[in-house]
């Protein structure tokens, strides 16, 4: 799946590389893929999701959890990428997210270490499912975090100006949540928002089963 995603990165131009890591006793890699930027290219925005799912065998089709966010980061990059910005683009796509983070984390420490400037962080973390036709899709932010809320409204806006609220109903949530690869960049001090479904009121009764088609 990573050399896969590395491919893909590859062939729409960006600039694909990948980060390995190890912990928990475990060790896989991450797939980047960078669009640079201009005038700000030290600023970074990033578009994340991750590709490992549950439960461990053979069969794990993990549909939603997360081929609907890893798409998401492909369909973001394919768009994005006939674009010049300002700032740099980073698309990432995490390994090791089912058994703690594990991926994120190292990807977010090294850009701690680095002194990267990571502006916003855009996790999408099972975004297909929708079992009341409500169209919710949540965007966890820490309350209080202006510079999170900044990014929540951000989105809320683009899919006012653009017309999408047919298709999708945004809600912003000022929840410290823990249980997804938004909160290894919380963890560093980078402002991270998580999007995901209607994960209470609607949660996918598939959930890491092998009926997640």
């Amino acid at each position: 799946a990573t050399e896969l995603a590395y491919e893909h990165f590859h062939a729409l131009g960006l600039q694909a590389s990948y980060q390995t890591w190890s912990a928990g006793g475990m060790s896989n890699r991450n797939v980047i893929g960078i669009l640079p930027g201009t005038v700000a290219s030290s600023e970074v925005v990033v578009v994340c999701a991750h590709i490992d799912d549950m439960p461990s065998g053979a069969t794990a089709p993990g549909a939603d959890d997360n081929a609907s966010g890893s798409g998401a980061v492909f369909a973001a990059a394919e768009a994005l990428r006939k674009f010049s910005f300002e700032r740099t683009l980073r698309f990432v796509l995490f390994t090791g997210e089912e058994q703690g983070l594990y991926g994120s984390d190292a990807y977010a420490a090294a850009a701690d270490a680095a002194g990267d400037n990571l502006v916003a962080v855009l996790n999408l973390d099972m975004i297909a499912w929708d079992g009341n036709g409500d169209k919710v899709l949540n965007l966890y932010v820490r309350p209080g975090n202006a510079a999170e809320l900044d990014v929540a409204t951000t989105f809320t806006n683009v899919i006012r100006i653009y017309g999408l609220g047919d298709g999708l109903s945004p809600a912003i949530v000022q929840e410290t949540v823990d249980w997804s690869d938004h909160y290894s960049f919380n963890s560093y001090g980078f402002p991270a928002i998580c999007a995901i479904e209607e994960d209470v009121a609607d949660f996918n009764p598939y959930y890491h089963t092998t009926n997640d088609t």
